[in-house]
């Protein structure tokens, strides 16, 4: 038994607090430096800027025309509302990612007698990937038999065989299908799951929760990033396994 990790920890990575204010920062030095608006013109732009963009998503407990504070004295020092509480806080790479378990088994038994001997194992490996829907699971036996009835004349026969499950996924590039790129660039303001105003789940009418696909159900807009998508429900269908059967047999 095992487990399967990262080998090197995650990067710093900006606090929801700290994105939102990046944000408003963004719109804001957009329209002051390629727009030629007037700062003061420019933060009061940013507002509009960031319901048009960020669609309806708001994830604290005030609007945004309350969560942003400019300071007069610095029209360029934004901060957040002091008041401000979040009302969820989800993580796509906790939902993505996962402590993968390796799990590992060998029997073997081996005898003979003065004119032969033989040698017989089975083996279980099933390997979790750090992504979910991904791992490998194999079976696998191998049996060896040799004789020697005769000084000048020895025989044998060597059998393995396996069957293999692979579980892969599309884990490089830019592809909203690739796990390690979609939840990097996911905001955190966007919930995996769908919320109501007050920032609780909306269940289904069997009470489970539902995954927030970007596509404007519910309270929230149309997310800006990855509309029309959510691998925590897609990876399941998105089928890349397939399976290999090997067989090898030797006779000398």
């Amino acid at each position: 038994l095992g487990t399967t990790n990262r080998a090197m920890p995650e990067y710093p990575r900006l606090s929801t607090d700290d994105w939102m204010v990046a944000q408003f920062e963004s719109y804001r030095n957009h329209r002051h430096f390629a727009g030629g608006a007037s700062l003061m013109n420019a933060n009061a732009e940013a507002y509009s800027d960031f319901l048009a963009t960020q669609g309806r998503y708001n994830p604290y407990n005030m609007g945004i025309d309350e969560l942003f504070v400019i300071n007069p004295d610095n029209p360029w020092d934004i901060s957040l509302n002091p008041n401000a509480q979040l009302m969820y806080d989800e993580d796509f790479q906790d939902e993505l990612f996962r402590t993968a378990m390796r799990q590992e088994y060998m029997f073997n038994v081996s005898g003979g007698t003065d004119i032969s001997d033989y040698y017989i194992s089975l083996g279980y490996l099933n390997e979790e990937g750090m992504a979910i829907t991904s791992g490998f699971e194999r079976i696998s036996t191998r049996v060896n038999l040799n004789s020697q009835p005769v000084d000048w004349f020895e025989t044998g026969m060597n059998l393995n065989a396996s069957v293999s499950d692979y579980d892969f996924l599309l884990a490089e590039g830019t592809y909203t299908t690739n796990p390690f790129f979609y939840s990097r660039m996911m905001g955190p303001i966007f919930p995996v799951y769908l919320k109501d105003g007050n920032g609780n789940d909306i269940l289904d009418d069997d009470g489970n929760r539902q995954l927030d696909w970007g596509t404007g159900v519910g309270p929230q807009g149309t997310r800006p990033y990855a509309g029309n998508s959510n691998l925590v429900g897609s990876l399941e269908l998105d089928d890349r396994s397939y399976k290999q059967e090997n067989l090898g047999a030797r006779v000398f």
